[in-house]
C-alpha cells in the first residue's frame, strides 16, 4: 500500500467513525442504558461502585414493581448525537431518590366491598355443596382530604449522571471498543 492510498484508506474510515459517532451510536447507547436499568429492577438493587440491595418491602412480590408501570415507564430519545433515557412516571424521582416529607392527600369515596358466598347447585363426590365466593359493594366511605407523612428509602434503579454507575461506563466503553474494532478491519 503505497502513501496515497493509506490516506485515502484513513479518509473512509474517519468517516465511517464519524458516521457512526453520529448516527448509530447514540441508538445503541440508549438501549444499553435501557436495558442496565431493566437489570436493575430484576435484580432488585443499584448496580453502582458495589451492588446495593434495595430495601426490602413488607408485602410479597417483587421491589418497585407492582403493575409494572414504572419500570415500564423508561424510554429513550436520540437529539443529535446524544441520547436521553427518560421517566416520564410522576412517583420515579421520588424511588429514585428517596423521599422524606409531607403530601396531601386529596377527597375521595372509599369502597368497602364484601364476599358472600353462595351455593352453585352442584355437589362434590363426598356430597359437600360447591360453594361460590361473590363480591359486591357493601358501602361507598367519603373520605375528607388529610395530609400524611410520607418516608420512602431510596431505591435507585436509575443513574442520575452519566458516570453514576462504573458498570453501566464499562457497558458503553465495551460497546464503543468492539465497534470501532469492526469498523477499523
Amino acid at each position: 500500500m503505497n502513501p496515497e492510498e493509506f490516506i485515502k484508506f484513513l479518509n473512509q474510515k474517519s468517516k465511517a467513525v464519524e458516521n457512526y459517532a453520529r448516527n448509530k451510536f447514540p441508538r445503541k447507547a440508549g438501549e444499553i442504558s435501557l436495558r442496565f436499568i431493566d437489570k436493575n429492577f430484576q435484580d432488585q438493587g443499584w448496580h453502582g461502585q458495589t451492588f446495593q440491595p434495595w430495601q426490602p418491602i413488607k408485602r410479597k412480590g417483587t421491589i418497585l414493581v407492582k403493575t409494572g408501570t414504572l419500570r415500564r415507564g423508561n424510554y429513550f430519545t436520540v437529539e443529535g448525537i446524544s441520547a436521553h433515557v427518560k421517566n416520564n412516571v410522576k412517583y420515579a424521582a421520588a424511588h429514585n431518590n428517596g423521599f422524606n416529607g409531607i403530601v396531601k392527600v386529596r377527597a375521595h369515596t372509599r369502597r368497602i366491598i364484601s364476599a358472600t358466598k353462595h351455593p352453585t347447585g352442584r355437589t362434590y363426590k363426598g356430597g359437600k355443596r360447591q360453594m361460590q365466593t361473590i363480591h359486591g359493594i357493601e358501602k361507598n366511605i367519603f373520605v375528607k382530604s388529610f395530609e400524611r407523612n410520607v418516608n420512602l428509602p431510596r431505591r435507585q434503579f436509575f443513574p442520575n449522571s452519566w458516570d453514576d454507575s462504573p458498570v453501566l461506563v464499562k457497558q458503553l466503553q465495551t460497546q464503543i471498543f468492539n465497534d470501532l474494532k469492526t469498523i477499523v478491519k
